[in-house]
């Protein structure tokens, strides 16, 4: 169906205006009953369609195919036998797969509900990608999906959802206007009756939602607990906001005085046999007016957005005590973030431009016992973050100066007084715009188009570990069957410091998994795959190689 063919929607918009994790937010929080269409405009076919009921998503169709047996078979739910059995009676009789196997006696109903809800998950992780200038109408309720897979709904928690979902597809526009409107010194708290349960949280991440529970925290303390990095706190607090399980404290008020946050709702009791009939009436949203979240705040309008270098002179924080030498490296870190994006990739590994490949190889090496994040003291933890963004820049001159193709352009480029690694402004580039580019151009191969769009999206957002890590692969995949061991230590060097980043960094540990397997260590490699289970259990290949090195040590 496409959206010529509809009735006026009750709300539209676009998503660079409303992003997906806001509009199932709002769906959520009002408990809408309807379905959501992505795309479509034109007499186009849509992108995907979401049937909604309480505000739950509970089916989706998608142009992504997501099939149902894949899914089974990577939950264990069903194994190769029975599968092939399914699909052959599928091919003939084109009936939903799940009834085939309960006829099949393959699976039973609450089995067949477990997929179903791993199914629709899978789905709905892929449209948080989808560009920012993607239409979608909200059409109340109006089930679009009536008569599109079995009877049985697996309704999937919207929190279940967003979390993941905002670390690898983050809105950056709309968390960067939203985070300029919370004053530095405003302390946050959470709600005591927020349940931590229903997102896919981290431990480390669940470690400081608890702490904010007992004390209020401001938003320059969370990567200071070292639980969090910069990033991951800018996109915890706009979950939080998003999902208003966040409030706010007035600084000089006391413990007592935090009021509590509205929970989220119950889950719906949705039933398989019949969903509309039974859907409460709501009132229509105003989509085309959501852009943030209300913001009710206590303290003076914010100032001006502060710069992302730190001070060229600063103390530690109060009650740090630093010995001479951690003091000056302190302020080297300091000095070193603030110059190094202005160094061409031969300056930031202090050799000069004639220097050989093995020279920028052995002066990276030489840097990192320095600057590697594991070898930085705990006593700068408030200065961690500058250092890895330092590393990591370091980390990118290696990547291109001992790679004979990117070093040869690279110098050719600077020859013309062109800068490749300073293509744009960090504050000017959309990072994640970027980042799809990346991920396109390295479908087709066109590796050096890849790699420019890569690299533009991490030079604005280096602490990124995606953007780490896609750029490492983009580099094994341009090398190919020329890949020699030494380099692929090297890259599985580079796949740790994204890990760094964020030690839940589904991606990395992926790629990672895939280089020891290279390396003929497939020990290392299963538990890298069982670790992309363990964040992602919908990704079909890791299960299929977990699957696979059992199989073989049995």
């Amino acid at each position: 169906m496409t959206q010529g063919s509809l009735p006026p929607a009750t709300a539209e918009g676009t998503l660079d205006a409303s992003p997906l994790a806001q509009v199932l937010a709002h769906a959520m929080e009002k408990r809408l009953a309807g379905s959501i269409v992505l795309g479509g405009a034109g007499g186009e076919p849509a992108i995907a369609t979401i049937a909604l009921h309480e505000g739950w998503p509970y089916k989706a169709r998608t142009n992504e195919p997501h099939f149902l047996g894949m899914v089974l078979r990577a939950l264990g739910i069903i194994d190769d036998n029975k599968l092939n059995a399914s699909l052959a009676r599928f091919a003939k009789e084109r009936r939903p797969h799940g009834q085939i196997l309960l006829e099949m006696g393959a699976l039973t109903p609450n089995d067949l509900l477990r997929g179903l809800r791993a199914q629709l998950t899978e789905q709905l992780d892929g449209l948080f990608a989808l560009p920012p200038s993607t239409r979608f109408g909200f059409y109340e309720k109006l089930d679009l999906l009536t008569g599109w897979g079995g009877p049985e709904v697996a309704p999937v928690d919207p929190l279940a959802i967003l979390w993941p979902a905002l670390l690898r597809s983050p809105p950056w526009p709309q968390v960067r206007t939203l985070l300029a409107r919370i004053a530095p010194e405003t302390p946050m708290r959470i709600s005591p009756r927020f349940d931590l349960g229903r997102f896919r949280f981290s431990k480390k991440t669940s470690e400081l939602l608890d702490l904010m529970r007992m004390r209020p925290l401001t938003f320059a303390q969370l990567p200071a607990t070292q639980l969090v990095d910069e990033t991951e706190a800018k996109l915890l607090v706009y979950a939080m906001l998003l999902t208003k399980q966040m409030v706010f404290v007035a600084p000089d008020a006391s413990r007592s005085s935090v009021p509590a946050a509205t929970p989220p709702p119950d889950a719906p009791r949705v039933s398989p046999a019949s969903v509309f009939p039974h859907a409460r009436r709501v009132s229509s949203p105003d989509l085309k007016r959501v852009s943030s979240p209300d913001l009710k705040m206590e303290s003076a309008p914010p100032p001006a957005r502060p710069s992302a270098l730190p001070p060229r002179a600063s103390a530690p924080p109060a009650g740090v005590s630093l010995t001479t030498e951690l003091a000056a490296f302190r302020q080297r870190i300091i000095e070193r973030v603030a110059t190094i994006n202005d160094e061409d990739y031969f300056e930031a590994l202090g050799i000069p431009r004639e220097a050989s490949i093995p020279v920028a190889q052995a002066a990276f090496l030489a840097l990192a016992k320095v600057w590697h994040p594991d070898r930085l003291a705990p006593q700068l933890f408030d200065v961690k973050d500058f250092g890895v963004k330092v590393f990591a820049r370091m980390n990118d001159a290696r990547a291109t100066l001992t790679s004979p193709d990117l070093r040869e352009a690279y110098i050719l480029q600077l020859r013309r007084g062109v800068r490749p690694d300073r293509t744009a402004a960090p504050q000017e580039t959309n990072a994640a715009l970027e980042f799809q580019k990346a991920e396109t151009f390295l479908r087709k191969r066109a590796y050096d188009l890849a790699a420019e769009h890569c690299r533009r999206a991490r030079e604005a957002e280096p602490a990124n570990a995606d953007y780490v890590a896609l750029l490492t692969w983009i580099a094994v995949e341009r090398e190919g069957t020329g890949l020699v061991p030494e380099n692929v230590h090297d890259h599985i060097e580079a796949l740790g410091l994204a890990l760094k980043l964020n030690d839940r960094c589904e991606r990395a540990y992926f790629y990672r998994a895939q280089l020891f397997k290279r390396l003929n260590l497939p020990q290392k490699a299963y538990q890298d795959f069982k670790m992309v289970e363990e964040i992602n259990p919908k990704n079909i290949d890791a299960a299929r190689e977990t699957h696979l090195y059992k199989k073989r040590t049995t």
